[in-house]
């Protein structure tokens, strides 16, 4: 049975769909974006090779974009910030 590239189509069109959002989200970085967009483009350029029985190579430079958003994920994005009062300073956490 052949290779499809089917699969990998679907998931660089989904890449391209988050890049979207961060690159329009205020509160997600648009460096991001763009390098999750160019894993998106690179995985449908792989699926067109595939469908056309070439070898798929190009997502292999960019899974940089997926890897970075990985440790985005893990690391910033679960972080919590406490917004800031008039006066500039943190807000403490109410405890009941």
């Amino acid at each position: 049975m052949p290779a499809s590239g089917s699969p990998r189509a679907v998931f660089g069109l989904h890449l391209l769909l988050v890049a979207t959002l961060f690159v329009r989200g205020r509160a997600l970085p648009s460096w991001l974006g763009i390098l999750v967009a160019l894993a998106g483009v690179g995985y449908l350029v792989d699926a067109a090779l595939v469908a056309g029985h070439g070898e798929a190579a190009i997502g292999q430079f960019t899974l940089v974009g997926e890897v970075v958003l990985l440790v985005w994920l893990l690391g910033w994005a679960g972080a919590r910030r406490r917004p800031k009062t008039r006066s500039g300073r943190r807000r403490e956490p109410v405890t009941a």
